[in-house]
């Protein structure tokens, strides 16, 4: 988790308790955490991340689409176009518009966590020793050090 991460999640003020905690910290906290497993607080944030990129998402795409549906529907494009929208249609419209919105959070049931990706934790670059090319036979083995 980067510091910036880190920071939006302390500034937050969110709670985390473990199961076998006491029952205050179970009372008091927002998450609560069923295993004794710390990599659990990781997978916690990482949901809350997606859910909230989720939650983005459809309020954009439900935005567009009323920000164009609106006014064609009220009638806006007919001295234009002549363009004019059944109130069948109209409902039928809106009802794609809640099926796509509950599709794409269906999308969420895809996530997996960074840690079960092998994403987990900071990795370090290459050490530069394992990225020198072996020498070649042109080039005699002691050359390359004088």
């Amino acid at each position: 988790m980067n510091k910036t991460g880190a920071f939006k999640f302390v500034a937050t003020r969110v709670g985390m308790a473990i199961g076998s905690g006491t029952d205050i910290a179970k009372e008091t906290g927002h998450v609560i955490l069923i295993k004794d497993d710390l990599r659990d607080v990781v997978f916690a944030i990482e949901v809350a991340q997606a859910t909230m990129r989720k939650v983005k998402q459809n309020l954009f795409w439900a935005f567009i689409y009323n920000t164009l549906g609106i006014p064609i529907a009220a009638g806006l494009l007919y001295p234009f176009f002549q363009l004019v929208i059944s109130p069948e249609l109209a409902a039928a419209l809106m009802a794609v518009s809640s099926l796509t919105v509950t599709l794409n959070t269906l999308l969420l049931r895809g996530f997996v966590p960074s840690l079960k990706r092998g994403g987990g934790g900071s990795r370090r670059a290459e050490e530069p020793s394992a990225q020198r090319q072996a020498p070649t036979l042109t080039q005699p083995l002691g050359a390359g050090s004088r």
